[in-house]
């Protein structure tokens, strides 16, 4: 796992650990290139072979849009999609190389939005 908040996968090691799964976190901000070139190098020490990734990002901004600066919605066009296609151009050569793996990309906070069950 590519994250961030270390406060937040140390929840999940927990869990995926405690149900006898392996879990590995990589601390870096995956909008910044050179960050993830880092945690992928590391990635590939532990597994060559790349069959499944989630690609799950997304921040929000709940505030009106005339009160947010185009530096917010700089960050947020920066995490909700920038980042999606940085991870999948850097994913994708491996994938197509062993000729295998499956992508599923998300991008959605809309569970912070109180009534929200799906959209």
């Amino acid at each position: 796992m590519f994250d961030i908040r270390d406060d937040y996968c140390i929840e999940i090691r927990q869990e995926i650990e405690s149900n006898g799964g392996k879990f590995y976190f990589f601390k870096c901000d995956i909008t910044n290139e050179k960050e993830l070139n880092n945690a992928l190098e590391k990635s590939k020490d532990i597994a060559d072979k790349l069959d499944i990734m989630i690609n799950n990002v997304g921040i929000a901004n709940l505030k009106y849009f005339s009160d947010t600066s185009i530096e917010e919605i700089n960050t947020i066009m920066n995490v909700n999609f920038l980042s999606h296609a940085l991870v999948l151009k850097k994913i994708l050569p491996r994938m197509i190389k062993a000729k295998a793996g499956h992508i599923i990309s998300i991008s959605s906070v809309a569970y912070l939005v109180p009534g929200i069950k799906m959209y």
